[in-house]
């Protein structure tokens, strides 16, 4: 299988994916006993709201590679903020405590 270069789910993937909602639409439409008519333009909305993807090209793939990391970065230097500001609370209230 082919992978895009911003490491994507493989695009069978992607296509077993979407065949997957549209499978679970047609269940959840009988089970609502939803018309014919509405269901087949439900159908529609969806396959037209599908986009192919968009190869990007190596220096676009490190970008977006880099803001990966950066948000990734953020969120762990605000984990490790919190537990160290829990940290400090629980050693502030066992302290308080013990007196």
């Amino acid at each position: 299988m082919l992978r895009t270069r911003n490491h994507q789910k493989p695009l069978k993937t992607q296509k077993l994916i979407t065949l997957v909602k549209l499978f679970n639409l047609a269940f959840l439409c009988r089970d609502f006993n939803v018309q014919r008519g509405q269901f087949l333009s439900e159908i529609e909305r969806i396959s037209y709201s599908i986009k192919p993807v968009k190869r990007l090209s190596p220096a676009q793939s490190k970008i977006d590679n880099l803001k990966q990391q950066k948000d990734t970065a953020n969120k762990n230097l605000k984990a490790e903020r919190d537990r160290q500001k829990i940290a400090k609370a629980q050693a502030t209230i066992r302290q308080a405590s013990s007196f």
